[in-house]
Formats: C-alpha cells, structure tokens, sequence
C-alpha cells in the first residue's frame, strides 16, 4: 500500500488478511478463483488500477507510516499515564 499499489488479500484457515486494512484500497477475496477475477480486472482496467492505487497509498500514508503510528502509541502512553 505504502508503494500506491492496490492491494489483494484472501480468506484462509489461519493468517487471514485483514479486510479492513485494505478498505477501499484493493480486494479482500475468499478463494482462488475470485483472487484471480480481481487480478484480471486490474490488469485490464486501468482507471480502476489507478484509482485502487491511489486510495492504498492515502490509506498508508494516513494510518501506517511510522511517524503517525509512533504518534499513536505517544498519544496512548500520555493518556495511561495522565
């Protein structure tokens, strides 16, 4: 996501992908065959594959960069500690 590339991730027996970290940016799948149909479209439908990208690069930006998580657990430990 950090690289503004769409995301895909699957349903499993163990080590889920986590659905709702891939929110509007990508796909979260339950099997093969629809793993497969997401590839697709992003293969053949450029405006889709752009806009998928830019959504997972907003998400990272916003939520998963160092800075903003190490923001986050700051702002947990002042809150503990008040």
């Amino acid at each position: 996501m950090i690289h503004g590339k769409p995301v895909i991730t699957h349903r499993s027996s163990m080590f889920n992908g986590q659905e709702e970290i891939v929110s509007n940016g990508g796909f979260f799948v339950n099997n093969e065959e629809e793993y497969l149909n997401c590839m697709l479209k992003l293969i053949d439908d450029k405006n889709l594959y752009n806009e998928l990208s830019k959504k997972s690069f907003e998400i990272a930006n916003s939520k998963y960069r160092i800075d903003v998580v190490t923001r986050q657990l700051e702002n947990y430990y002042f809150e503990l500690f008040k």
